[in-house]
């Protein structure tokens, strides 16, 4: 697959949509499914054409929608790249499996529930960005692994946009230039575009699998995730799109909690121009409708491989991006830009069509569903709930609206003293936690510094309810769960510097 050769407009993108015939038809509701988990990286859960976005360019995703079952509202157990993914992968929250930063540990040998479903016969494969392990796979074809392959094809190539990013200009915001992509083609001799090497390498393993088994397979985008540098037909669709920016993004005074202030002042927030930030958001709805574009032809692949009726679809992201509300850009927030995600699946023959289920879940329950579709044993300690009865609307079904979310501080590594829970209701001292529970949701960062918000009348998250007489006994209320729901010490890996180094 390569880059389309001519400049898309959303015309066009829409009829490519229709051109994809993914309308279901009776498939197979007996035995245990193929699955495909889509998964990308960094979707904010409100920039879709299907979400009520009037601007992103997503018709293949729309389209994916318009035949799925949705949760409206799931979250990643951790707003963060790899422990949000170590999180899918375990089906455990950060404090149990011990990962909660990016670059912090060599986790190398934790048994995730993918080796119980591998050897449970299933043929599993994961193409792309993995940040998680995934040892667990049969089949495992890396980012690293995927640009080596590009690279030895087309000596010196680089990923797209790797010698645009500046970062020894004393007027830079070192954080937002991989978001300031600039409008001309990105890199040259080959640029290396992960997604479009993604779609290709998960559906050559699909073609190439054993058929006396059923299959799992992750496509796993690194894209919108910055660096923000899709192919130029894709930018030039937002050139000079008028798009929304944050009404609070050059605020100086801003309720954030001691952590997130402290990010937005190391990141230098409040340097970024309004060009830079204008010229970010439209990479970013750029980058977006790339993925979109991405994706639709691995769909359109598992169709023209006469899969489409017998496959499981998940679409998914590991986290979202606040693209400037509340001051900052990025995730490793609890803000429902950062930690709020899609979810939708599609089963043709069994689950309904285009169908909202206005209700609350996390990743882990997600997890939790993989074990149920493939038969493998789901074990007690196991904190997520099968979605399939929530899915399939089953009126009788008890299920309770919340997600429970975890962090730590963003600025050096805790001591091990830090992440042992105190008497109380309160997080670890270094730790952060979250809970979801109907239209609340309440946050503990340490040190008296909670949030509670009403979603239902606040969707934004602009006014903290938690010195409002009447919610005190809310509060309460899900800060002696979360407490209760936490283990004692939490887990931390560290890696022999302490420092360095990244689960692959």
């Amino acid at each position: 697959m390569s880059a389309p050769r001519i400049q898309p407009n959303r015309r066009d993108l829409l009829k490519g949509a229709s051109a994809l015939s993914l309308a279901a038809t009776v498939g197979r509701g007996e035995g245990r499914p193929n699955i495909l988990v889509i998964m990308v990286d960094q979707h904010r859960h409100d920039l879709a054409g299907y979400a009520g976005s009037g601007y992103a360019t997503t018709p293949y995703l729309d389209a994916l929608a318009a035949e799925s079952v949705r949760i409206k509202s799931c979250y990643a157990a951790v707003p963060l790249c790899a422990p949000a993914r170590q999180s899918f992968v375990t089906g455990q929250y950060a404090s149990t499996h011990g990962t909660f930063r990016n670059r912090h540990a060599e986790v190398e040998g934790q048994r995730t529930v993918f080796h119980d479903i591998t050897s449970g016969g299933y043929h599993t494969g994961w193409f792309g960005k993995t940040h998680c392990n995934v040892d667990g796979f049969g089949q495992v074809q890396s980012q690293d692994q995927l640009l080596a392959a590009h690279v030895e094809k087309y000596p010196g190539s680089q990923p797209a946009g790797a010698e645009r990013i500046i970062t020894d200009q004393p007027t830079a915001v070192p954080f937002m230039e991989p978001y300031n992509t600039r409008y001309e083609d990105a890199g040259s001799n080959h640029p290396f575009h992960m997604e479009e090497h993604v779609t290709r390498q998960t559906l050559g393993a699909l073609k190439q699998r054993p058929k006396d088994k059923p299959f799992l397979m992750v496509a796993s985008y690194l894209s919108p995730h910055p660096p923000l540098f899709p192919p130029k037909d894709f930018l030039e669709l937002y050139r000079d799109a008028d798009l929304p920016m944050a009404s609070d993004r050059m605020m100086r005074t801003l309720d954030l909690p001691t952590d997130l202030g402290r990010r937005r002042r190391t990141t230098r927030m409040l340097r970024v121009s309004e060009p830079m930030a204008r010229n970010a958001t439209r990479a970013y709805y750029a980058s977006l409708a790339w993925t979109d574009y991405c994706m639709g032809q691995l769909l359109a692949g598992l169709e023209q491989q006469k899969l489409s009726d017998s496959t499981l679809v998940i679409y998914t992201s590991d986290h979202g991006e606040t693209l400037g509300e509340h001051g900052i850009f990025g995730k490793r927030s609890f803000f429902e830009a950062a930690s709020r995600v899609h979810l939708m699946v599609r089963q043709p023959g069994v689950l309904p069509q285009g169908v909202v289920r206005e209700r609350v879940a996390s990743h882990l329950d997600l997890t939790a569903s993989l074990m149920s579709w493939t038969g493998t044993n789901h074990a007690k300690t196991l904190p997520g709930r099968p979605l399939q009865a929530l899915l399939a609307g089953d009126p009788d079904l008890a299920w309770k609206d919340e997600a429970r979310m975890e962090l730590t501080r963003s600025v050096g590594l805790p001591k091990e003293g830090e992440l042992t829970l105190a008497p109380g209701d309160a997080p670890p001292a270094a730790g952060y936690w979250c809970l979801r529970r109907g239209d609340w949701k309440y946050s503990d960062f340490g040190g008296g510094q909670r949030y509670l918000f009403d979603l239902k009348t606040d969707p934004s998250e602009r006014l903290n309810r938690i010195n409002d007489g009447t919610t005190q006994d809310v509060a309460d209320e899900m800060a002696a769960s979360l407490h209760q729901g936490s283990p004692k010490t939490w887990a931390f890996h560290r890696t022999k510097s302490g420092q360095e180094g990244a689960p692959k």
